[in-house]
This record gives C-alpha cells, sequence and structure tokens, in this order.
C-alpha cells in the first residue's frame, strides 16, 4: 500500500520534529552530565567531548555512527 504525497511530508516533516527534539534533550541533559570514572570519561568523549574540543572540524559528523546506531534500533 502506498503513500500519499502528503503523508510522505507529514511524516518526514514529523520526523525532523522528533529528531530535533530528542538531539537537543540528549545534548542538554546527557552529553552535559559530570563524570567521575576512568570509562565514563571515555564514553562520554567519544560521543560528545570531541564535538567540544574541535567544534569547528569540518571532517567530524554531527552526531556520532554509534550513538546513531543505537538510537536506530531501540530495545
Amino acid at each position: 500500500m502506498g503513500r500519499t504525497i502528503q503523508e510522505v511530508a507529514l511524516m518526514a516533516l514529523f520526523g525532523i520534529f522528533i529528531w530535533t527534539l530528542i538531539e537537543y534533550t540528549l545534548h542538554r541533559f546527557l552529553f552535559h552530565i559530570e563524570t567521575k570514572t576512568y570509562w565514563s570519561n571515555t564514553a562520554h568523549y567519544l560521543l560528545h567531548g570531541c564535538h567540544h574540543k574541535h567544534p569547528m572540524d569540518s571532517l567530524r559528523l554531527v552526531f556520532p555512527p554509534t550513538a546513531t546506531a543505537i538510537l536506530c534500533f531501540p530495545v
């Protein structure tokens, strides 16, 4: 069963809205937590810390592929 152009456009807009909300929420409340152990510091740096260390690096992705994969396949 196919989708109409209006349905596809609405789903695309909804997806953009939801992704923006999720990314902001993760950035604000998860990626800026205080870490205390070696492993939590390492995970934080790999997921987000490099973004603040090199904010203008044109070779960096907007969102890490590993985190994207986790969000794409929820439990």
